[in-house]
């Protein structure tokens, strides 16, 4: 028999799923940084954020993700630069409804960053800082389907050609009396078992003879570091943007810079803004979001971070699109 259902029941059940939508919500919120009756000052808690980032650059190698230390290399750039810093902080305090997005960004790349420190330490000075960006494009190079480690498939593919990279492999190969053969190597395994043996040709030689994703965006972070940004013409910084963001093997939305993708927009949106420096039509909070977006188009470890950002989050796109739409100057709006 069946009993139906009385209006209290149903009253009951609608009342449980309702309080466990508030106690999901109510989740939710906690991990994106809201906690109720806590007033939280924004400033403080970008800066905080921010700093969760830092990574000394040569642990950046033990990121296995090309994408992650792209975006890493941008958060370093936004604390080495206060115009770029405040302008950052502004829009995060401004932009409440994309600050949850930005606050689950950044909270994941401090564990990859906190990750690929840990590993770093463990090394202990034994591999040389000099020596890390090197391996870390031989790494890749031999790892070709990206997964961060070195199967022995791998191993004899690139063992068996006549480049840096082979000569790494053999290593690899021949270690504990030809085992390595069977064994899967981690990048942090690859350093301690090649790193001792920097005095070869093929470890030393620089990365300019052997160009590859992972090394140029970290020249392209050194030159960052020490001050030195690339003044050229405003389509060769865009172009140093989206090459360093390809290589970095951003996902399928829009990496490469066809016109069609998330990239080219971005390429287009970037190139519009630098036109617009001459116009000095803003003042304020907004004057000084505008003077840290031109400080940071002029750092190509920046500007390909947020290239990247755009192609593969799209809420943070919107986010953009706004600040895009928001800044433009009155002159160059479509009638």
């Amino acid at each position: 028999h069946f009993r139906a259902s009385s209006p209290v029941d149903e009253t009951s059940h609608t009342s449980k799923r309702s309080e466990h939508t508030m106690v999901g919500a109510l989740w939710t919120l906690a991990a994106l940084g809201w906690h109720p009756g806590v007033k939280v000052d924004v400033s403080s808690q970008f800066d905080t954020l921010l700093l969760s980032t830092n990574l000394p650059v040569p642990a950046l190698t033990f990121v296995e993700n090309p994408s992650d230390r792209i975006q890493l290399r941008g958060a370093a750039a936004v604390q080495h630069d206060e115009l770029v810093r405040r302008s950052f902080s502004i829009l995060y305090e401004d932009l409440a409804f994309f600050r949850p997005a930005g606050n689950l960004l950044i909270r994941r790349l401090a564990n990859v960053a906190s990750t690929a420190n840990g590993l770093y330490s463990s090394l202990d000075g034994t591999v040389s800082d000099a020596v890390l960006p090197r391996l870390r494009g031989l790494f890749d190079a031999i790892d070709q389907d990206g997964d961060g480690a070195l199967e022995p498939d791998e191993l004899l593919a690139a063992a068996a050609r006549l480049w840096p990279p082979g000569e790494a492999a053999k290593a690899c190969l021949d270690a504990d009396g030809g085992e390595g053969c069977s064994i899967s190597y981690s990048f942090t395994d690859f350093a301690r078992l090649v790193g001792p043996q920097q005095m070869e040709p093929w470890v030393t030689v620089g990365p300019a003879a052997f160009p590859h994703g992972a090394l140029t965006a970290h020249a392209a972070g050194s030159r960052a570091a020490q001050g030195v940004s690339p003044d050229g013409a405003i389509a060769e910084r865009i172009a140093d943007a989206a090459a360093l963001a390809s290589d970095g093997g951003s996902s399928s939305e829009g990496g490469g810079g066809s016109d069609s993708s998330w990239g080219g927009r971005f390429d287009r949106m970037a190139h519009e803004f630098l036109t617009w420096e001459a116009d000095n039509s803003w003042d304020g909070r907004r004057g000084e979001v505008v003077a840290g977006c031109f400080a940071g188009a002029r750092n190509a470890a920046l500007l390909c971070a947020l290239r990247q950002v755009y192609c593969e989050n799209a809420v943070l796109r919107s986010g953009g699109d706004v600040v895009f739409r928001m800044l433009r100057p009155p002159s160059r709006r479509r009638a």
